[in-house]
């Protein structure tokens, strides 16, 4: 692997930018709350590194291996004021980032880039209801994630001038705003945003309504986009029901989950009419060494075999999917980050993890995936299903809620549909190390 490059501007910027965190009394160290009369100020430092290296990205068809490194710094600042049933707060932060080596494996420009922007910005206020309710509500700039994820979660599409393709630090709406009314059972939520440029300024309202009881969790989403010049789905409406770690009855340890969305409505004289769901069932070995939890999941994403030519959009719109976790919507993490993203498919999804001891988890993953009408794939057409199949293992380390450490390995195979797409039989390797440190 080649040698990584680190720079120091934007450490250095970042480093500035905490280091200006300077108050009555001095400097505030990262982690340590100060106190004006009734104001609290707490600064915070988090850093992410990480080293890839990639064989035969896209199968070969562009190139032989890619080695290179991300790194990112993020300064924040949270503020909290108290009020007589409630409070006021706030937080603002920004990302310093940098790419050095190789451009990423997929092609995105990012080659030896440096960025520093705004993260995070808002205000916002608390308030204690009766009857064991509460009210909070915020506006500025900061991440949506009603849901499990399976629709909201990342609102920052990285690469490119971003820098940070695969650390993937930035999830935040550059516009939000948010009211949520909750107690212990039930969590109601209205929620706007608007994103960055790299998501075409894509512009969403909508709401949620969560319900947690002992056996599992329950929810309903639904939004409209408002705007949406990038992918064109400007006017569509999506409503979506998920249900989360069901548990079994008479089956200790078994939960099952699922996902169901339909979007639907017209603009500029196109219908939209897509679809999608999971189903998943997790089964937890509690009496057995490292506690293996073993789960099986299988995902439609519906797609649009004859495009726009009949006036109708039929390929799911993920809107702003989670893509931060292996585990969830990700869907592998060869595949997820250089080849597919949650449309037009069919996957099946195998994952086995076992814990060594209460910090430490083993992770491995298998996945097929399958285009629902080859002959209509956004990718290329083909006579073929098969696109590939994923295999990842991963290992990672946590320790006192600030440092995080994860290494893996991942190939995904070519299928007979990828072969007829892009003209090459090659499979895709991927070796990556990342570490991430909270102050």
């Amino acid at each position: 692997m080649k040698p990584a490059r680190w720079p120091t501007r934007p450490l250095a910027i970042g480093a500035g930018l905490l280091a200006a965190a300077t108050f009555q009394g001095g400097t505030a160290q990262a982690g340590e709350t100060l106190t004006f009369g009734n104001l609290s100020v707490t600064p915070g430092l988090e850093i992410g590194l990480g080293l890839f290296h990639v064989n035969n990205a896209f199968h070969g068809l562009v190139g032989g291996s890619n080695d290179w490194a991300e790194g990112f710094i993020r300064p924040s600042l949270d503020a909290e004021y108290p009020l007589a049933s409630g409070s006021l707060y706030g937080r603002v932060s920004a990302i310093g980032a940098m790419a050095r080596g190789d451009d990423d494996a997929a092609f995105s420009g990012s080659k030896d880039q440096e960025d520093l922007a705004l993260d995070e910005a808002y205000v916002g206020l608390a308030l204690d209801l009766p009857g064991g309710w509460t009210f909070d509500t915020k506006i500025g700039a900061f991440t949506i994630k009603p849901d499990d994820g399976f629709l909201w979660g990342d609102a920052d599409i990285e690469g490119g001038s971003d820098t940070t393709l695969l650390l993937a630090p930035r999830t935040a709406f550059r516009e939000a705003a948010q009211a949520t009314v909750s107690n212990d059972t039930w969590n109601i939520t209205g929620f706007y945003g608007k994103a960055d440029d790299q998501f075409g300024h894509r512009e969403v309202v909508g709401g949620d309504v969560g319900y947690t009881a002992e056996w599992g969790k329950l929810g309903i989403n639904a939004s409209h986009l408002i705007e949406d010049p990038l992918f064109g789905y400007k006017g569509m409406d999506t409503i979506a029901v998920r249900a989360n770690d069901i548990a079994v009855p008479g089956v200790q340890n078994l939960t099952v989950s699922g996902n169901l969305a339909k979007q639907f409505g017209s603009d500029n004289g196109i219908k939209y009419d897509t679809s999608a769901y999971s189903g998943e069932a997790r089964y937890t070995f509690a009496n057995v060494p490292w506690t293996p939890i073993v789960s099986y999941r299988y995902s439609h994403f519906s797609g649009d075999p004859d495009g726009l030519a009949d006036g109708k959009q039929e390929m799911f719109d993920p809107l702003f999917y989670d893509f931060t976790d292996l585990d969830k919507w990700a869907l592998g993490h060869v595949g997820a980050s250089y080849f597919y993203f949650n449309a037009a498919m069919n996957v099946h999804q195998l994952s086995v993890q076992a814990f060594a001891n209460e910090n430490t988890r083993v992770f491995f993953q298998a996945l097929r995936f399958d285009a629902v009408d080859p002959s209509g794939f956004y990718a290329g057409p083909a006579t073929a299903s098969h696109l590939g199949d994923e295999i990842n293992l991963a290992v990672d380390w946590w320790g006192r809620e600030n440092v995080y450490l994860l290494g893996g390995v991942g190939a995904l195979f070519p299928g007979k549909a990828a072969e007829q797409i892009l003209g090459t039989d090659k499979t895709t390797f991927q070796v990556f190390a990342m570490a991430n440190f909270k102050f």
